[in-house]
């Protein structure tokens, strides 16, 4: 019974700070999308020196692009989503072309190459002369630019991402791996745990646990964390696959899900990728 105890104890801590981590990198994100619009929205009022400021500080709190050796590595990624970092040095390097910085210019467009390689600026909003001074830095720093992308030919396995995590290892998500791994290991501690404890509590035969007193009352609430394990499991698997594929797609150099918060009987289950 003493070792059930530990394992449970265990089992919620892990859960907890899974959840706390989370929350934290959520909260994260947000305040790095909202100063991310308002460097758009500097950018697009023509207040050029504004917008420069405040993406150069979102771009390099970011972080630069990785080769694929090294993200498969380190783990590229984190709280803020390829695209926002993208559109970080985007802006960046617009801001610093408005403002006659073409060198500098011409370095935060590369990096925002090396994130996003088949960009193309939107002629409706950005003047002509930026989108050439654009073209021309990614046909002049080409290679360099690749060089940042995985090898098309590599062999990806699709069937590997129905077996969470083994499909973000595949796709280079090693943060990611490894956060969904704890999860479903203290999740699945959970679930064996409270199960053992419901077999120790009920009869092993008719299955009941009496129809009063502390036994049932604890029964109860035994049970139903036991199914919330259960449910939060399926939900981390569903996360798993959906992620996955959407990683091996690459539609966006790195697509991202993002969970909803989900409350469970004695469990609260939430969480951002």
């Amino acid at each position: 019974m003493g070792r059930l105890v530990v394992t449970l104890a265990l089992a919620a801590a892990s859960l907890f700070v899974i959840e706390l981590s989370a929350a934290q990198a959520g909260e994260r994100r947000d305040a790095f999308e909202a100063e991310l619009a308002q460097a758009a929205a500097a950018l697009h009022s023509g207040e050029f020196s504004r917008a420069a400021a405040r993406a150069e500080r979102l771009a390099e709190a970011a972080g630069r692009a990785e080769r694929p050796e090294d993200r498969a590595e380190s783990g590229e990624g984190g709280a803020v989503p390829r695209s926002d970092r993208a559109e970080a040095w985007r802006i960046f390097g617009l801001a610093l072309f408005f403002e006659g910085e073409l060198g500098r210019a011409e370095d935060a467009l590369v990096e925002y190459l090396k994130l996003e390689e088949d960009a193309h600026l939107d002629p409706a909003l950005v003047p002509p002369e930026a989108i050439v001074f654009f073209e021309d830095v990614r046909s002049r720093r080409s290679a360099e630019i690749r060089a940042y992308h995985p090898d098309p030919d590599a062999r990806r396995y699709r069937l590997l991402n129905l077996a969470p995590p083994a499909g973000q290892f595949q796709n280079g998500d090693r943060r990611k791996g490894w956060t969904l791994a704890a999860s479903g290991t203290a999740l699945l501690g959970l679930n064996v745990g409270t199960y053992a404890l419901l077999r120790s509590f009920c009869d092993g035969d008719s299955g009941l646990c009496g129809e009063d007193g502390a036994r049932y009352r604890q029964a109860r609430a035994l049970r139903a964390v036991n199914m919330a394990s259960i449910v939060g499991l399926g939900a981390l698997y569903a996360y798993g696959v959906m992620d996955g594929f959407a990683g091996l797609r690459g539609a966006d150099g790195g697509a991202s899900i993002r969970l909803a918060p989900l409350h469970l009987p004695g469990i609260g289950v939430s969480g951002q990728f």
